[in-house]
């Protein structure tokens, strides 16, 4: 996975929808897409601009579908750039390969099991310690670790909050794929 901690000389405004299209393309798990950006003068580290833009499209926002839920969902990632000069200036396009720990159905349907839980669990008027214990305690009592799958390479499933709500069977990354959502 790309470092969270690489910096990049280019202004964070020249980038900034290109990462926004990237978050959306995550979030709708599309597994090959590209971004444009446009540049007067080519950029002098493109490739740290590649890490720019992928680091911006998984930040923290608040909103329990982005941030690291999106970050963590995915089981590899490629990406790639190229540089192309025209008549209309420069841009730089970067292209991304992308497998997921489970299928946008998949994901669909533990995102509304776990609107269902939180619904269940009644947290309303509740402080957030109450509301953390609370899911917690139903995850902790509802999932069981999957030892059957957490070293079979030719499934990630266990490592998605699918796995956990809809299964009821994860590995770590799945419980807390769970409880972050």
């Amino acid at each position: 996975m790309p470092d969270a901690g690489q910096q990049c000389d280019v202004e964070e405004s020249a980038y900034l929808s290109q990462a926004m299209e990237v978050r959306e393309h995550l979030k709708n798990h599309d597994e090959q897409f590209s971004v444009e950006i446009a540049f007067e003068n080519e950029p002098e580290n493109p490739g740290e601009l590649v890490y720019a833009v992928y680091n911006k499209s998984v930040e923290h926002t608040g909103n329990p579908d982005e941030g690291d839920y999106l970050k963590l969902g995915i089981y590899q990632l490629g990406m790639s750039f190229e540089i192309v000069s025209g008549v209309q200036g420069i841009k730089q396009i970067i292209s991304y390969e992308v497998e997921y720990n489970s299928s946008k159905s998949q994901d669909d349907e533990a995102k509304e099991k776990a609107d269902k839980i939180i619904e269940y669990l009644d947290l309303d008027g509740k402080s957030d310690y109450e509301k953390i214990l609370n899911i917690y305690s139903y995850v902790a009592y509802n999932v069981v670790y999957d030892y059957d799958r957490k070293d079979d390479e030719t499934t990630q499933i266990e490592h998605s909050m699918y796995a956990a709500l809809c299964e009821n069977k994860a590995v770590c990354q799945g419980y807390a794929l769970s409880i972050y959502r």
